[in-house]
C-alpha cells in the first residue's frame, strides 16, 4: 500500500479534529498579536513620558529605563540596563557629598524594602553634574512577593531654584524693613507711654492703633525671617 505524501492535503477524520486544531492555532495567533500590541503601546507610553521611569530587579540593578530617564541623566539608554540604581543616580557625586546609611537607593542596592519611598533628592549626570529631582521608589509585589520596583523621578531644577530665588528675596526685603520699623515702634511706644507729650484721647487713640499695628509688622518679619532661614 502507497504512503500518503506529507504534501497531500489533510483530510480531516468523522470527529473533527482537524477544525480543532485550526481553532487552536488561530486562538494561539490572536493571542501572540494581542500581547504585541499590548507591548507596543506600553513602549510608547514609555517614551512619550517626560519623567524619567526604570525598572528595578530585586537586587536594585536596572532592568529597563526610557528614553528620558536617559536623556535626564546624560547617557545612552542601552548603558543604563544592567547597572546598580545607587551607583547610576549618586555615584558620579563628588567625594563631600557620599551617601549615609539612609539613601534609599543604596539600600535599594542590596535589597530593595516593602515600603514605597518618595521625595526630593539631588542625582548626579555621568559628567558629574548635579540636578535636584522629585522622585518615587514604588516596590512591585508579585503574589505577595517582592519582584523588583520601579523608579519614576523629574527634574525639578527650575523650580527649586525659583524657590530658592524667592526666600532670598524674601529674607532680603524683611532685613532691610526691620531696622526702620523697628525704630518707628520704638519711637511710638515712647509717645504711647505720655512721657514726652500729653495727648487728648482721640490722638491717643491713634497712637494705639500705629502701635498695635507696628507690632503686627513686626511679628509678621520675624515669621518671615524664621521660615526664610
Amino acid at each position: 500500500m502507497p504512503l500518503r505524501s506529507s504534501r497531500e492535503p489533510r483530510v480531516d477524520d468523522h470527529h473533527g479534529n482537524g477544525r480543532g486544531i485550526a481553532r487552536a492555532d488561530s486562538g494561539a495567533f490572536q493571542e501572540r498579536n494581542w500581547a504585541e500590541k499590548l507591548y507596543r503601546q506600553q513602549e510608547i507610553l514609555l517614551n512619550s513620558v517626560a519623567d524619567g521611569i526604570c525598572g528595578l530587579d530585586k537586587t536594585g540593578l536596572v532592568s529597563f529605563a526610557n528614553p528620558a530617564a536617559a536623556s535626564l541623566l546624560g547617557c545612552a539608554a542601552s548603558s543604563l540596563a544592567g547597572r546598580q540604581v545607587h551607583e547610576l543616580l549618586h555615584g558620579f557625586a563628588p567625594a563631600d557629598s557620599r551617601c549615609g546609611e539612609d539613601c534609599a537607593f543604596l539600600r535599594a542596592t542590596g535589597r530593595l524594602q516593602l515600603m514605597a519611598n518618595s521625595g526630593e533628592d539631588t542625582f548626579y549626570r555621568v559628567d558629574g553634574s548635579p540636578f535636584r529631582v522629585d522622585f518615587a521608589l514604588t516596590p512591585i509585589l508579585d503574589h505577595g512577593r517582592l519582584s523588583g520596583s520601579v523608579l519614576s523621578f523629574r527634574d525639578i531644577s527650575q523650580r527649586y531654584a525659583l524657590d530658592r530665588l524667592k526666600d532670598e528675596f524674601v529674607s532680603t526685603v524683611s532685613h532691610e524693613l526691620r531696622t526702620p520699623l523697628t525704630a518707628i515702634r520704638g519711637a511710638l511706644g515712647l509717645l504711647n507711654h505720655g512721657s514726652l507729650v500729653t495727648y487728648n484721647e482721640k490722638a491717643s487713640n491713634l497712637l494705639r492703633i500705629a502701635l498695635a499695628n507696628s507690632d503686627a509688622w513686626c511679628g509678621s518679619l520675624t515669621t518671615s525671617l524664621t521660615w526664610s532661614g
